[in-house]
C-alpha cells in the first residue's frame, strides 16, 4: 500500500473541502435564487393579471373583449413596459386578444382545456408550461378569470413570462459565483500549500534527525523555534530524548572502557606475578610477598564483581517488590560505624556522633545498611589523616535526614554533579582501592526508595545526605488510608512487623 505524506494529506483534504464547499454553496444558491425569483415573478404576474381582469370587466357588458382597439393598445403598452406576454380568452379557451403572437402557434390559438378549466373552477392558475400547447416553449403563467358585472365568468386573463429569461439570469449569477469561487479556491489553495508546507517542514526535520540517529549520529538535533505550540513541544521533547540517548551512549562507552581498565590492571598484575613464579624469575624467598599481592588483586576483582552484581540486582529489581521494615536508624548507623573501626583507627580519625535517641524509619534494612556503609567508607578514604568525621540525624518536614561529613580534598562543582555516576572517582590524583561504584549504588538504592541523596560542599568539608520517611508519619498515613478504605498492606502498622511495600 502506497504511503502518503502528511503534507499531501492535509493539502488534499483542504483543497477537497474548499471545492466541495463551493459546489454545495453554488447548488444551494442556484436553487434558492431560482425559487425566490419564481416566487417574486409569480406575485408580480398575479398583480398584473388582477389589474387587467378588473379593466376587462366593463368591456364584458358591451361584449367587446375581442376587437377593441383601445383595450388591445393598453395590453400592448403593459406588455412593453413589463416585458410580460398577455392574452385574453373566452371560457372555451379561444384567444380573443393578445399582446404578442410571435411565440404562439398561429393555427392553434387556443388555451388548453385543463388550464382554462382550472381558472374557471378555482378562480386562479399558476404554473410553468405552454398553456396547453398555446406557446412553443415553457412560460411561467398566471391566470385570472374575467367576471362580468352580473357575476358571470366571461373569460380569462393570462400573464406570462419566459422561463428561459429566469434561467438565463440564474446562470449569469452562477457564472459570477463560479469565477469568484475559482479565484477564492485558487488563493485558498496557495495559502493552504504555504501553511501546510510550513506546518509539516518541522516534522520532516524530526524524521531526518531520526534517520541520522538510526545511522549512528547521536548529535542530530531539531530546531526548537516554532510558532506552533505542539510542534515546539515535539522538537523540545525530541531534543531532550536525543540528549538523554547521547548521555546514555557516553555512559555506556565510559562503562565499557572503565570496566575494561578495572579488569585489565589486576589481571595483568596477577598474570605477571604468576608467570614470574612459574618461570623461576621470582626467587622463592620473595614468592610469598608476591603471592600476597596476587591475593590482594584477586580480592579486588572479587569486590568489583560483587559490586557489579549488586548494581545489576538493584537495577533489575526496579518495579518489583522489596521488603520494607520499621527500624532504628541510629542503631543501624552505630553497627556500620563499628564495622569501620579498624580503618578509622588506622587513619587516626575522630568520629563525632550527633545523635542519641532512637529514630524510627521505614525502609529496606539491607539497602540502607549498604548506603551508610558506602558513605562512611568514602568519608574514611578521602578524609585528611587525623581529621574528624561527623554523623548526624535530623528531621525536616516529616523526613529523616542522615548526614556524613568529612574534611579533605575539596570537590569542585563539576565533580559534585558526577560523583554518583558509575566508575567516576572524585579524587583521581590519589591511588585508592575505590572502584567508582559505591556512590552509584547508593544513588540506585535511594531511587528504589523514592528518596533523595545529594552532596554538599563547604570549602574542604564535604557532606553526603540522604532522606528516609519517618515511621510515625508513615503510620499516620497508613491509618488515614485505612479509614478511607485503602489497602493497609503497603506499610506495616506495628513497629515489630515485617510488612511488604512496593
Amino acid at each position: 500500500m502506497r504511503m502518503r505524506s502528511t503534507f499531501s494529506r492535509i493539502f488534499g483534504a483542504t483543497a477537497s473541502m474548499l471545492l466541495l464547499s463551493f459546489v454545495v454553496l453554488g447548488a444551494a444558491f442556484g436553487i434558492i435564487a431560482y425559487r425566490t425569483n419564481i416566487g417574486s415573478r409569480t406575485a408580480s404576474l398575479h398583480a398584473s393579471a388582477a389589474r387587467i381582469s378588473d379593466m376587462a370587466t366593463p368591456l364584458t357588458v358591451l361584449g367587446s373583449l375581442k376587437g377593441n382597439s383601445r383595450f388591445a393598445g393598453y395590453l400592448n403598452l403593459v406588455s412593453e413596459v413589463s416585458g410580460y406576454h398577455i392574452i385574453i380568452c373566452d371560457v372555451t379557451g379561444r384567444v380573443l386578444s393578445s399582446s404578442d403572437t410571435d411565440n404562439m402557434d398561429a393555427n392553434h390559438l387556443q388555451v388548453g382545456p385543463d388550464v382554462i378549466g382550472q381558472v374557471i373552477l378555482s378562480g386562479k392558475y399558476s404554473g410553468v408550461g405552454s398553456l396547453g400547447g398555446l406557446y412553443s416553449s415553457d412560460y411561467l403563467s398566471v391566470g385570472m378569470p374575467v367576471i362580468s358585472a352580473f357575476g358571470n365568468t366571461m373569460g380569462a386573463v393570462f400573464v406570462s413570462t419566459e422561463v428561459a429569461d429566469i434561467r438565463a439570469m440564474i446562470m449569469r449569477l452562477l457564472y459570477i459565483l463560479i469565477w469568484v469561487g475559482t479565484f477564492v479556491t485558487f488563493v485558498s489553495c496557495l495559502w493552504a500549500f504555504y501553511y501546510t508546507r510550513r506546518l509539516t517542514r518541522p516534522l520532516g526535520r524530526v524524521a531526518e534527525a531520526s534517520r541520522e540517529f538510526a545511522r549512528g549520529n547521536l548529535k542530530a538535533r531539531v530546531e526548537e523555534q516554532s510558532n506552533n505550540i505542539e510542534i515546539h513541544e515535539l522538537a523540545v521533547s525530541f531534543n531532550n530524548m536525543a540528549a538523554s540517548l547521547e548521555r546514555s551512549e557516553e555512559r555506556r562507552r565510559d562503562f565499557v572502557a572503565n570496566i575494561s581498565h578495572e579488569l585489565k590492571t589486576p589481571m595483568t598484575s596477577i598474570g605477571g606475578y604468576v608467570d614470574g613464579i612459574l618461570d623461576g624469575v621470582i626467587p622463592q624467598s620473595k614468592q610469598e610477598d608476591y603471592l600476597k599481592i596476587v591475593s590482594s588483586e584477586v580480592k579486588r576483582l572479587n569486590r568489583l564483581i560483587s559490586e557489579m552484581l549488586e548494581i545489576s540486582r538493584v537495577e533489575a529489581a526496579e518495579g518489583g517488590e522489596e521488603r520494607y521494615e520499621i527500624f532504628d536508624l541510629c542503631e543501624l548507623a552505630r553497627k556500620v560505624l563499628l564495622s569501620q573501626e579498624k580503618k578509622i583507627t588506622d587513619r587516626k580519625l575522630d568520629v563525632d556522633v550527633m545523635f542519641d535517641a532512637p529514630v524510627k524509619v521505614v525502609a529496606n534494612t539491607d539497602g540502607i545498611t549498604r548506603v551508610i556503609y558506602n558513605l562512611l567508607d568514602n568519608a574514611v578514604k578521602y578524609s585528611d589523616e587525623g581529621s574528624m568525621i561527623t554523623l548526624d540525624i535530623s528531621e525536616v518536614g516529616g523526613k529523616v535526614v542522615f548526614s556524613v561529613s568529612d574534611v579533605g580534598r575539596p570537590i569542585s562543582p563539576d565533580e559534585r554533579e558526577r560523583i554518583f555516576e558509575r566508575f567516576h572517582k572524585a579524587d583521581r590524583s590519589r591511588k585508592t582501592e575505590g572502584l567508582g561504584l559505591g556512590l552509584y549504588l547508593v544513588k540506585q538504592i535511594m531511587a528504589r526508595h523514592n528518596e533523595d541523596v545529594w552532596c554538599e560542599t563547604d570549602g574542604a568539608r564535604t557532606t553526603m545526605r540522604f532522606t528516609l520517611p519517618k515511621a510515625e508519619v508513615e503510620e499516620r498515613k497508613s491509618t488515614r488510608r485505612a479509614q478511607n478504605g485503602a489497602d493497609e498492606s503497603t506499610v506495616p502498622d506495628e513497629p515489630s512487623g515485617n510488612g511488604q511495600r512496593k
